[in-house]
């Protein structure tokens, strides 16, 4: 089997270079912004509750760097921002005037840590999720607003067009949606000719463009017609969609919000909070966001009926592994899972995560370590939404949450006993096939030569190599042989 590879090197540069890094996962950030106007509150919950585009002028100091004209306002959803938090939300532009940036980076998105009490869920997620699949990065912020502490924050990268066109092999006027309708369980009444949509499910609606609008969000110039034809090829021709996704990190995507329960997005109820964009290479790709409900926080897998309770941990922990393998309303869950390739996939990626994550005990004591390291930033947040009890309890048991009632079950208690009850499946116990000995020949290749692969691979019927020229681009597959007639020795050997 021979490839040829491309040799590259990456340079890494950023202004402020002596400054801590933006999101620093070791450190928190620190942010002094400095209003004029001693009414800020109110002015900016105005913007906010008028739906207007309006943002507030201030000076912004982070990590000691100092920014001139920025224009902020507040940002969230129904269940993070509200007129009775004075700890809301914020959307902060560097950029709104004139151009600057902090590290490359020109607009901050903070949250308040609101429906998670442990204060470690959404961090938890994204440092949980990283080694595996292109994310936003993230971390902790402490804000200071006209000299006085206003609170912790999460600090997380803003999913824009700067971020696809640096972690993927995408143009910034590449197609681009996010995947989060306006509406929640009031489904809007189809237009004509169009049927009823699910939240962002990639479900097909019809031929009409308009069938669309009510439930993904257009960021790019164009792009209708794309997502149309992506939603009639997950319908139809489900089997052929590796020519319009980029498969392996939907299955990532999906192993993923499986794994930790993260109902707050494509598997749960409301079917959103992630992105969808075209790469060059043609190919779709998704990126995950809003990780504040995930570790079983979010109280939906489907929708609700009226007065229906909470479901109950038992029911989270033991949600099934493959889940949407027939739900039509899930089309993209439908087609991985009932692919016998695919599924061997997800079950593998599933697999990496729990070896990796939870058998070991390392995903535990992250979190924990996160803790430690906030616990002081939150003690002394006086507009914190949770108690310090609270913020502590609820890394490892459960805790009743104001803002809807609602329990937030014990975090590192629901991770082990999620992990135990899929144990239970066989596909996630069964001998797994062995890979010794890889080596490419010759070790070291230069650009534009042929490559061959060999490895010793016990327990498995058929081999794929997956190989790609650039870290951001999809995986390329291609058979390996053992027939003796590929560089790979004596037959069946």
């Amino acid at each position: 089997m021979k490839k040829y590879l491309s040799v590259f090197i990456l340079a890494f540069c950023s202004m402020s270079s002596f400054a801590q890094a933006l999101y620093d996962i070791n450190n928190i950030t620190v942010i002094d912004i400095t209003f004029e106007e001693s009414n800020w509150n109110s002015i900016l919950h105005d913007y906010y509750d008028n739906d207007m585009d309006e943002r507030l002028m201030a000076v912004v100091e982070i990590n000691g760097v100092e920014f001139d004209s920025v224009g902020i306002r507040y940002r969230g959803g129904s269940s993070t921002y509200s007129q009775d938090f004075f700890k809301n939300p914020l959307n902060i532009k560097l950029d709104y005037l004139k151009a600057q940036n902090y590290q490359g980076f020109e607009v901050l998105k903070l949250n308040n840590g609101a429906k998670d009490p442990s204060f470690v869920r959404e961090i938890g997620t994204y440092e949980a999720a990283r080694p595996y699949i292109k994310i936003p990065q993230a971390n902790y912020a402490q804000v200071f607003i006209n000299g006085n502490y206003h609170g912790l924050y999460t600090n997380v990268e803003s999913v824009n067009k700067i971020f696809v066109s640096e972690a993927f092999l995408s143009d910034s006027e590449n197609t681009r949606f996010e995947c989060s309708p306006s509406y929640n369980f009031n489904y809007p009444t189809p237009p004509f000719g169009c049927t009823e949509g699910h939240g962002s499910s990639l479900e097909y609606l019809g031929d009409g463009i308009i069938c669309y609008f009510d439930h993904y969000a257009l960021q790019s110039p164009t792009g209708w017609e794309e997502l149309r034809d992506l939603t009639e090829t997950l319908a139809n021709d489900p089997q052929n969609i590796r020519n319009i996704l980029d498969l392996d990190r939907f299955i990532w995507m999906s192993a993923v919000n499986n794994w930790l329960v993260n109902l707050d997005s494509y598997l749960g109820a409301e079917t959103q909070n992630y992105y969808l964009f075209k790469q060059d290479n043609g190919l779709f790709a998704p990126v995950m966001e809003d990780f504040n409900e995930s570790f079983g926080r979010y109280p939906w897998i489907a929708p609700p009926s009226p007065n229906e309770p909470q479901t109950n941990e038992a029911t989270l922990i033991g949600l099934q592994p493959f889940l949407g393998e027939s739900n039509v309303q899930k089309p993209l869950l439908a087609a991985i899972l009932n692919q016998p390739t695919w599924r061997r996939m997800y079950v593998a990626h599933y697999r990496t995560l729990l070896e990796e994550n939870i058998a070991d005990g390392s995903l535990q004591n992250r979190l924990e370590d996160f803790q430690n390291m906030i616990a002081t930033a939150v003690t002394n947040d006086p507009n914190a939404l949770y108690s310090t009890g609270d913020f502590m309890d609820n890394l490892s048991i459960a805790v009743s949450d104001f803002i809807d009632g609602q329990t937030a079950y014990g975090v590192t208690n629901f991770l082990g006993s999620r992990y135990d009850f899929l144990q239970s499946f066989p596909e996630f116990t069964a001998l797994q096939p062995t890979i010794q000995t890889p080596q490419n020949i010759p070790a070291n290749p230069v650009a534009n030569t042929n490559v061959t692969v060999l490895a010793t691979i016990a327990d498995a019927d058929d081999v794929l190599l997956g190989y790609r020229e650039n870290l951001n681009d999809a995986f390329q597959r291609t058979p390996m042989f053992d027939d003796g007639a590929h560089n790979d020795g004596a037959a069946n050997d």
